[in-house]
């Protein structure tokens, strides 16, 4: 079965003082989206706000809408084409995780949809997002049957926990990710780079980002 994903957070995030209902998701982000016209949407970071538009554009190009939400209104919304046969199967809220079965021509794969929850980089954060990670894996080994055709996607959010503790080795870094390439800083000579969270860089940070990573 061919099928093209494409996975994308929409980066929705309550802020202080705000509510969800102060956010909105526009019909020119599905658009921009739908230019891309994958088969399926994987999108992390969903919020239930004002998002009528957004979803109506989905439907009307021929979508059909599965979501997982936490007890906060927020998770993960998938979005699958017409000619599809999708079975929501499982859902999590710690992580945020979406299970659909998704078949097509007697073809299947099962599509888990994952956000690690973070909060604020801390050791506690770190063994926290530990044990997210556990749990996803023992839901993988509780409702997946052998034969099994699995995509995984969405926002690992990981890392590991360095000698000072505000900072922490991306193994991200690994795959070239461009988001944490932004982050990464050279501050070990002997070692692989170390990412510093974009919240914990020195004022003169910006000086020691490096444009061009390489790797072993």
């Amino acid at each position: 079965m061919e099928m093209k994903l494409v996975e994308t957070s929409l980066n929705l995030r309550i802020e202080s003082g705000k509510q969800k209902e102060d956010y909105s998701l526009s019909k020119a982000i599905a658009d921009k989206q739908l230019s891309l016209s994958g088969d399926v949407y994987a999108n992390v970071e969903f919020m239930d706000c004002d998002h009528a538009e957004y979803l109506q554009t989905f439907a009307t190009a021929g979508y059909h809408e599965y979501t997982s939400l936490d007890h906060s209104g927020r998770g993960i919304l998938c979005e699958v084409k017409d000619g599809y046969d999708v079975k929501k199967l499982g859902e999590l809220s710690e992580p945020h995780m979406l299970h659909l079965r998704i078949t097509k021509a007697k073809q299947s794969v099962d599509l888990i949809i994952i956000r690690l929850l973070v909060a604020g980089g801390s050791e506690e954060d770190f063994k926290d997002r530990h044990k997210q990670w556990q749990t996803l894996l023992k839901y993988m080994d509780d409702h997946l049957p052998e034969n099994s055709h699995l995509v995984l996607t969405g926002d690992y959010n990981h890392g590991v926990i360095g000698s000072n503790i505000r900072e922490y080795r991306c193994v991200q870094l690994l795959l070239k990710c461009p988001i944490c390439r932004c982050g990464a800083v050279d501050r070990e000579k002997d070692g692989p780079f170390v990412a510093g969270s974009r919240y914990d860089l020195p004022a003169d940070g910006m000086e020691l980002i490096r444009q061009q990573i390489a790797h072993e």
